[in-house]
């Protein structure tokens, strides 16, 4: 099961938020949901790069789209 995953620096430079179909198609402008929540804005799922990015498999979570689920935990 996934950890929750901590807002550092670390994890902002290895976030790819977004290169996603969907931050790109909603006109998102945060990053790293998965440790920050879901965002502010209206978000259109258009597809998930969650299972391609270094935080994902760091901490091994399993969900995708926290951009409208929420942050791990």
């Amino acid at each position: 099961m996934g950890m929750m995953v901590p807002d550092t620096m670390e994890n902002i430079k290895m976030c790819i938020c977004p290169s996603c179909p969907t931050f790109r198609e909603s006109k998102l402008t945060g990053i790293l949901f998965c440790a920050k929540g879901k965002a502010a804005e209206t978000v259109i799922e258009k597809g998930c790069n969650c299972p391609k990015c270094a935080v994902w498999k760091n901490y091994k979570l399993q969900n995708q789209y926290y951009c409208t689920l929420g942050k791990a935990v």
